[in-house]
């Protein structure tokens, strides 16, 4: 580990007990720690602007945090108040909001030239069959109701896809598809400018891939990196297929991981503000 510096860290998760260990750890490195549930933390609202009252921020130097989605509307000031003040987050208002808007994300991506599955997005009463008609089977569709997704599915074909079209039994603002490839997928977590990559083997029985993670060469790591730099995180989880971006998150197991990923974190954390 990097040689160690005091400073004050609040580790901020639905469930705190999710970052027990990385608390320990960081304090054997002398890091004075607070572990917060986000429903802990106060934003007072005042003239329209929203302001931290949360006492634990005083005098911080650092949050690690993790938080889901639908948390957008509570998160994303939060974060544009960490930054006022200073206080350095693994996550920023505008990655945030990218990684929450699924349909934007990949948009954004393919702009800045990250290779991504082949992928169009279908607006409600759009023509689903005609924006499909030049895409190779099967066909991994998403529907998203706002920032919400609530429904996905795998069309092995155009007479599933028929057959589905007929009965779709949810409303959406925006469906997305993508070509779907039934390979094996590479789960990279990107600490900083490092890249620790696992391997998920495609299983066509259960048509999905499994769960159990082995620890796998990195050899996409220039796009791997560029693809996380365009949303503008510091630490993330980005999914590959070959050199193709299939997906990305802030939020990820740890246990899971076969890699020591808390240890890596509290290294970046100590090099980042030491």
């Amino acid at each position: 580990m990097a040689k160690n510096k005091t400073f004050r860290l609040a580790l901020v998760a639905e469930d705190p007990t999710e970052n027990e260990k990385l608390a320990e750890l960081f304090e054997k490195n002398g890091v004075h720690v607070t572990s917060l549930s986000i429903g802990d933390i106060a934003l007072l609202v005042k003239k329209g602007e929203p302001g931290l009252v949360s006492k634990e921020f005083k005098d911080l130097d650092a949050v690690f945090m993790q938080a889901p989605p639908p948390l957008l509307l509570f998160v994303e000031p939060f974060l544009n108040e960490l930054m006022e003040r200073g206080i350095y987050c693994q996550l920023k208002p505008i990655s945030f909001n990218l990684l929450c808007n699924k349909p934007l994300m990949y948009a954004t991506l393919n702009a800045r030239n990250v290779p991504i599955q082949k992928t169009t997005l279908i607006p409600e009463g759009g023509n689903v069959a005609a924006a499909l008609k030049k895409f190779a089977y099967p066909v991994y569709l998403e529907a998203f109701h706002e920032l919400d997704k609530t429904q996905q599915m795998l069309i092995e074909d155009k007479s599933q896809l028929t057959s589905y079209l007929k009965s779709i039994p949810f409303t959406y603002d925006v469906l997305t598809a993508k070509e779907f490839a039934k390979v094996d997928m590479h789960v990279s977590i990107v600490i900083g400018d490092e890249v620790f990559t696992a391997k998920q083997k495609w299983v066509e029985a259960d048509l999905a891939h499994a769960q159990d993670m082995t620890k796998a060469a990195c050899k996409h790591k220039e796009i791997i990196l560029h693809a996380v730099k365009t949303v503008g995180l510091d630490i993330a989880l980005v999914k590959t297929k070959g050199n193709t971006v299939v997906g990305m998150s802030a939020t990820f197991d740890m246990e899971a991981f076969p890699h020591n990923i808390h240890e890596k974190i509290v290294d970046f954390y100590l090099r980042r503000l030491g």
